[in-house]
């Protein structure tokens, strides 16, 4: 946080005397021309926490006002689809939807979506649902890529209607826990409590602010939106509670950088509930480093076991008996030779592959993020297959984005065509290209990160240690003799 956003900051979460003296101290050191966009987030609160002392400031009382109009504009639009959803499968609203909908002012922040919670063996027909209510999900991908690639490596996805409705249909709560992990924790925390709106199942104060900390820091740096929602709902949470909770979602980390945040800005001033969780951290890390094992030790599934269901796979069981071997590139070629590729032929020009659509990537992908023009690999394997014509030579070209290789969490991949080795390519460069003889009618790329991270690590890193390449564009083009 700079100085300016600082100030904003005590405004919202100090107490009333610090909050006006910070501030008057923004209003004169800051043109609201230039404004930060955390005043967006952060005008609400302090319009109540000034209002708390018989202060109002008409530019402060104006951005609660467009909160709240702008809020209940967007909530008109999407409740009849959010009331029938309840009805229909049992929804919980989540983040700002739920805390806006139960005791928090819809002056407070704007409420960009409306995220919910769904139990994971409704998703297809809640998918149907949306889209029968004219819907569409986030990137136009279709339901078998949603169903067999998306619903196993990510926790939630967008469905919206043009300007109107957008809806975060969530299965997961952290991404990094399986989705029968996430169920479980949520049905023995969700609690029944009456609204405005008429939902009735939410979730604990404290599985709320855990969840609310974790997103909090994956948002990145300079996304300030989701702390003042984190310090006033700390007011209603059991610390001893909220501590076991982020120990037992592996969120310690995510939680610690927020309240280390909070304590910089805040002080003293702030909140003792999150100051007691801290306490209570350092605690059991202090008892774990002395080697006394902790009460109710629990063990977390690693992720890639759902990972490996992924679309694209022509020889699941092949490919699965060939990674439990070792993945030894002599049995690979015979195996390639004698069964064909282990991934499914892309569907596509052969020159031009577009790798922005899903189904035509399957074994060891990510799916593209909203906004990217590259898809990640994932470790230790991704695969892809194009069809041929035997005994032609063929150009192949491939190129990774420039920016997010530099910073890529692997310091280099080997590249293999049918299961042969062609090269080793480190950062040095981001366009590769190879001429190979196509001995049957299929090139099957595969790409394997040198080393890999930690993925199954606290949820902080888990999305960004299981990223190995990203790639932008792949083809192979008939090489032409002259």
């Amino acid at each position: 946080m700079d100085a300016a956003e600082r100030l904003i900051t005590i405004a919202a979460l100090g107490n009333p005397i610090s909050a006006s003296a910070a501030w008057d101290e923004w209003k004169k050191t800051n043109p609201l021309s230039l404004a930060s966009p955390i005043l967006i987030w952060a005008g609400g609160y302090i319009h109540n926490n000034l209002k708390s002392m018989g202060r109002t400031d008409p530019y402060l009382a104006g951005i609660s006002r467009h909160n709240l109009i702008s809020n209940n504009l967007r909530l008109l639009s999407a409740l009849p689809i959010l009331k029938s959803l309840d009805e229909e499968f049992g929804i919980v609203p989540l983040k700002s939807f739920s805390l806006s909908t139960q005791e928090f002012a819809w002056g407070f922040r704007p409420v960009a979506d409306f995220d919910f919670y769904s139990n994971p063996k409704q998703i297809s027909d809640i998918w149907d649902y949306l889209c029968n209510s004219n819907l569409e999900a986030l990137m136009g991908i279709s339901k078998p890529y949603f169903l067999k690639k998306i619903l196993h490596l990510r926790g939630s996805w967008n469905f919206k209607e043009i300007d109107k409705i957008d809806l975060d249909l969530h299965w997961r709560l952290f991404d990094h826990l399986s989705i029968e992990q996430n169920l479980e924790i949520l049905e023995r925390e969700a609690i029944i409590r009456n609204s405005e709106l008429g939902f009735a199942k939410f979730l604990s104060p404290e599985l709320d602010l855990v969840l609310l900390a974790n997103h909090f820091i994956l948002q990145g740096e300079n996304r300030f939106n989701g702390i003042f929602d984190i310090f006033h709902q700390a007011k209603n949470i059991d610390a001893s509670k909220t501590t076991c909770l982020l120990l037992e979602t592996k969120t310690t980390n995510s939680f610690r950088a927020t309240f280390n945040v909070l304590e910089d800005v805040l002080g003293d001033q702030n909140n003792p509930q999150l100051v007691e969780v801290n306490r209570l951290l350092q605690k059991n890390n202090s008892i774990s480093m002395l080697g006394i094992p902790k009460k109710n030790p629990r063990y977390f599934k690693p992720v890639d076991k759902e990972s490996s269901r992924v679309m694209g796979q022509r020889h699941p069981n092949l490919y699965k008996f060939w990674t439990l071997l070792g993945r030894h590139a002599s049995l690979e070629k015979l195996m390639i030779r004698a069964f064909g590729p282990f991934s499914e032929i892309a569907d596509g020009k052969l020159a031009d592959l577009n790798l922005l659509i899903g189904e035509n990537v399957g074994i060891g992908w990510h799916y593209q993020y909203p906004g990217n023009n590259f898809i990640w690999t994932h470790t230790p394997d991704a695969r892809i297959a194009l069809k041929t014509t035997a005994k032609l030579s063929y150009q192949i070209e491939l190129e990774l984005d420039e920016e997010f290789w530099t910073i890529a969490p692997v310091s280099g991949f080997e590249f293999f065509v049918n299961g042969h080795f062609l090269e080793t390519c480190l950062k040095d460069r981001f366009e590769f290209n190879w001429v190979v003889k196509s001995p049957r009618n299929f090139l099957e790329f595969s790409i394997r990160p040198i080393e890999s991270c930690d993925f199954r690590q606290e949820g902080l890193d888990f999305n960004w240690h299981r990223m190995s390449v990203p790639v932008r564009s792949i083809s192979a083009k008939v090489r032409e003799i002259k």
